[in-house]
């Protein structure tokens, strides 16, 4: 079998192999000398790897199943390796292939991995699969960022007009520390504003299940122009020993976004929209 590059559905019969793209670390299909490729490589809040998934032969007589791969890469960094496992759907566990045979070709790396795994009955199997799939579950995932005004989402709001950024986040697993951080960007690339929520004593121990984060723009001193925002949960705000952060457990790219309109049309306060006092002596 040859695992198609691009994205195809598994579920269909015609199709008895396919690369995980949505839910595991493929990234942009790619040309890298003259072959065709995907890029591998790490994404938050997806499944570790690069998956791929292979529909069961007809049942064998010896009642194990043996595998071979072919895998073929490139990297940029000689230490990089790579390994292949494979989800033993007998025990629910990641088993590592064997690495037999290695050939090269310019820069490209083919090696062979191979291995065996058994046969399991189909209700075990599902059994076994739903197991699996909690298990592999990020750590976090931000499911939604909503601009609120008076206790309405919206994506317009005044000059000057309080406002919240709502993140709700879900916690699969726990996490010993936790904090939620949002950036504000101007759409011509302009940098507005930053903050975590442990800057206010925001950091969240052991969280589980959905918490709902609220940043309150009170007062309000954002300028007239149209912005979207950018959306992570990280391993706690400790600075400057945890910062950068070392681990991400979740990030949302333009999330959402909102438009700051004018309080007074024809007129353009800047970015920062703020009065502040005057002396004259």
């Amino acid at each position: 079998l040859v695992v198609p590059l691009e994205i195809v559905d598994s579920d269909d019969i015609k199709n008895p192999a396919a690369l995980d793209v949505i839910n595991s670390e493929w990234a942009r299909l790619h040309e890298k000398e003259g072959r065709f490729c995907r890029v591998l490589r790490r994404v938050p809040s997806r499944n570790f790897g690069g998956q791929f998934v292979v529909r069961l032969p007809e049942k064998s007589v010896t009642g194990q199943i043996n595998i071979d791969v072919d895998l073929c890469f490139i990297s940029t960094d000689p230490r990089e390796q790579l390994r292949i496992e494979v989800l033993d759907m007998s025990s629910g566990k990641w088993l590592p292939l064997a690495n037999t045979k290695e050939t090269k070709s310019g820069n490209w790396l083919t090696s062979r991995h191979q291995g065996q795994m058994g046969e399991v009955a189909p209700l075990l199997a599902e059994s076994i699969a739903q197991i699996v799939t909690a298990g592999a579950l990020p750590d976090a995932e931000i499911l939604s960022v909503k601009i609120m005004v008076d206790g309405r989402e919206t994506t317009f709001v005044r000059e000057s007009q309080p406002f919240e950024i709502h993140v709700n986040v879900l916690f699969n697993r726990a996490p010993q520390l936790a904090d939620v951080g949002i950036k504000i960007t101007r759409t011509d690339g302009t940098y507005v504003f930053w903050q975590s929520s442990g800057l206010e004593g925001g950091n969240m121990e052991l969280p589980l299940g959905e918490k709902l984060v609220r940043f309150k723009f009170e007062p309000n001193l954002i300028g007239s122009a149209e912005y979207f925002i950018n959306a992570h949960v990280s391993n706690g705000w400790k600075f400057p020993e945890n910062y950068p952060y070392s681990v991400v457990y979740a990030r949302k790219i333009n999330a959402a976004s909102f438009r700051v309109t004018p309080s007074h049309s024809g007129l353009d306060f800047g970015v920062l929209n703020q009065r502040v006092k005057v002396v004259i002596e």
